[in-house]
């Protein structure tokens, strides 16, 4: 270890870093700090820009603590030159500017780094108060020596030394024995990210911006508390005039966020890992499995530990450290480098990793490829083959979101996908949206386009089915949706089975809406054969509304037998927990209260109610809503009651259910309100309620005139 000339010393790298004259405060992280003290090592790592320097100098200010600050670089990768810095930085704490190793570090023939570093621990031994050496930036020292020398102060410094590294990465020192001797401190990415309160006081308090709660929530929630990341989009807002966080499309490809992103982070990695960061980028979480297969490389698993090392915005996801993403930011800006750099690889990637999933059966992840990689196709095929599974799965909304990214024009050319999207959104009562989207399907002539005879009669059938489903629910206009469900039959092949069997299906429904017991029996009972024909397990919601019919009739205990052998079929098929088999639940729960059964009644009704929670489509809400007010034997029924009526009427309103539902609702509360003891507000519902249907009296509300009548009772105005 030679010694030329001594550059001189920076002095300002021996400075506590200036702070801004706003600041965040961070009490919580100032805790954790002050807790700290005692220990040998704390460690603050974080990626770039989450407020390291910051964290530990705010709190160093507000201290009477004895501590020594070195700002390192790439410069100090000099095992002397550091060791210069080191000292000096000691004679600050020490008040003194003899130390017996600073003539061996300027020596032209120095001693060996143990001989230099040994008396430097004894020149540390000398200081007679507890004190702290603030190492920042200590991701810059790459140097074996230094890192060898700071790990041995570390080791066998006195019982006053403390050490805290601020650093963007985890350094290589043997943090294990510390851990296991409780002298190791850690503050990291997840206790430097800024929560909304910070979030809020940093935007408004020190960027001085006016933002709402709900405009700092949307901004944390996709800036992900990354402090520099607020900053930036702080800044950006202030270089357009008006412009509000919804406005302003926050992205990883901002020219902002990119460019210190670039800056920062990744000009700073090899040529391996950059490559490796861009083309796993695509992937919206990853494992090393993943990886190998879909880049065409053997080493994934020894990257992702270099990038979790080196703290390169990569978030573990769960505790085995299998599964990983990005940072959402940092990935956008990786995808938005990898079109710009190698567009001819990226469906490559995509299509391979649709391979993947499907080998390793993560369907729901394997349609996502398919879209995000444009293979419109593919992932309309996908859907088509794993419907059955796909409809039961209680991911509707999921299933949503893939039909509206995918074209109208792929939709087309797979009827059970597009007759599947129409289900779905009428499952959720969304009765406008399914009727604008069959509309925007088949109302053109040229949709018709190059489709055979057959094709086109098949699609009018499927069309006229959905059609019918949809005047039921909105305008419950029986009479037309028996009608279409006939076109649908005659339209129709008779090998269609799944579509003649929803026809008859929704002909049940129709029949049951009137009155028509005996009709809509029959109906279902065709409707179940022709389904189970194709093994479509939506075959078993025919199977309760036929149980159903059963119980109107009066066929009590034909209609036990039926409801426990579907409930049972159901646990064979694995479809006992979902929204399915609710209708069953209800059916078996209101006969088992029917023979005073109340222990089992109400175990139904809970399964019921905790599926309703998320598998709930308005009709079954409705007949959850029946069935409950109808058991006030039941501990719970009616507050439970209660609880799902407020949410149904707020699903109604937001997604402008038809005004049946609405006078269900008001029904509803009228009957809640009898067994609540407001006999007022029920009087007043019932004259609001016959003034306004005095000419529309209909089978269709035959639960509102019961309700009526109900009140009456409750009057004793038994006249009427």
């Amino acid at each position: 270890m030679r010694n030329m000339v001594d550059p001189p010393l920076l002095a300002t790298k021996l400075f506590l870093p200036p702070l801004r004259e706003k600041i965040v405060e961070r009490p919580q992280l100032f805790q954790k700090l002050d807790s700290a003290w005692d220990k040998k090592l704390i460690l603050v790592t974080a990626p770039a820009g989450y407020g390291k320097t910051t964290l530990v100098a705010s709190w160093l200010a507000r201290e009477r603590r004895s501590f020594a600050w070195i700002s390192l670089d790439e410069n100090d990768n000099v095992p002397l030159r550091f060791l210069s810095y080191l000292a000096k930085a000691l004679e600050q704490i020490n008040g003194s500017d003899y130390f017996t190793a600073k003539p061996l570090i300027h020596s032209p023939a120095p001693p060996t780094l143990e001989v230099i570093l040994t008396c430097l621990v004894n020149d540390m031994a000398v200081i007679d108060k507890t004190f702290l050496l603030v190492l920042d930036d200590y991701h810059a020292i790459h140097d074996a020596e230094v890192r060898r020398a700071v790990n041995f102060l570390i080791d066998n410094g006195p019982p006053g030394f403390r050490c805290l590294k601020l650093s963007r990465e985890l350094p290589d020192a043997p943090l294990s024995g510390l851990r296991a001797r409780d002298q190791l401190a850690e503050v990291d990415i997840f206790d430097l990210r800024f929560n909304q309160q910070e979030a809020s006081e940093f935007l408004n308090g020190v960027m001085g911006l006016d933002l709402l709660p709900e405009e700092v929530s949307d901004l944390d929630r996709r800036i992900e508390g990354w402090v520099t990341g607020l900053q930036l989009v702080a800044l950006s807002m202030g270089m357009q005039p008006g412009a509000t966080p919804i406005s302003v499309d926050v992205q990883g490809d901002d020219r902002l966020i990119a460019d210190y992103l670039v800056d920062e982070v990744l000009s700073n990695q090899s040529q391996h890992i950059q490559q490796f960061l861009m083309q796993s980028s695509i992937f919206n979480q990853f494992c090393p499995a993943l990886c190998d297969s879909v880049l065409g490389i053997e080493n994934s698993w020894e990257t992702i530990q270099q990038l979790e090392q080196a703290k390169l915005f990569i978030v573990p996801l769960d505790n085995r450290r299998q599964w990983y993403r990005y940072h959402h930011l940092f990935a956008d800006m990786l995808r938005s480098r990898l079109k710009r750099l190698w567009p001819e690889i990226i469906d490559r990637l995509y299509g391979r990793s649709v391979d993947w999933h499907l080998e390793e059966g993560l369907l729901e992840r394997a349609i996502y490829y398919a879209i995000e990689g444009h293979d419109y196709e593919r992932a309309a095929e996908t859907i088509q083959a794993n419907l059955p599974g796909l409809m039961i799965s209680g991911k509707r909304e999921l299933m949503v979101k893939w039909y509206r990214r995918i074209p109208l024009s792929t939709l087309r050319t797979h009827t059970p996908v597009w007759v599947s999207y129409i289900m779905v959104l009428f499952y959720y009562g969304r009765y406008k949206k399914a009727h604008e989207v069959l509309r925007e399907l088949w109302d053109d002539p040229s949709s018709f386009r190059d489709m055979s005879e057959e094709a086109i009669s098949i699609t009018r059938g499927y069309a006229a089915i959905m059609e019918a489903a949809i005047v039921r629910s909105t305008i419950c206009d029986a009479d037309r949706a028996l009608s279409l469900s006939d076109q649908a039959l005659a339209l129709l092949p008779v090998d269609a089975h799944l579509g003649r069997g929803l026809a008859h299906g929704h002909q049940g429904n129709a029949q049951l809406m009137v009155g028509d017991v005996e009709e809509a029996r029959d109906s279902f009972d065709e409707a179940i054969r022709l389904i189970r024909l194709d093994k479509w397990p939506v075959s078993i919601v025919y199977d309760s509304q036929y149980a159903r019919a059963l119980a109107i009739s009066g066929r009590l205990r034909r209609s036990l037998v039926k409801f426990e052998s579907i409930f049972h079929k159901g646990i064979e098929q694995n479809i006992h927990k979902s929204g399915v088999i609710v209708d069953t639940l209800l059916g078996y729960a209101r006969l088992e209260y029917e023979w005073n059964n109340l222990e089992k009644a109400k175990q139904f009704i809970l399964d019921s109610v905790k599926l309703c929670e998320n598998n709930s489509s308005a009709e079954r809400q409705i007949h959850l809503l029946e069935t409950l007010l109808d058991m006030d034997k039941v501990e719970d029924a009616v507050s439970s009651a209660e609880t799902g009526l407020k949410q149904l009427e707020d699903i109604a309103l937001q997604y402008s259910y038809p005004p049946y539902v609405q006078d269900r609702i008001e029904a509803f509360w009228a009957r809640l309100a009898i067994k609540k003891g407001d006999l007022l507000k029920a009087r007043s519902w019932r004259h609001y309620f016959e003034w306004t249907h005095q000419d529309k009296v209909t089978g269709v509300q035959r639960y509102e005139w019961h309700t009526v009548a109900i009140v009456q009772l409750a009057e004793r105005d038994y006249s009427k």
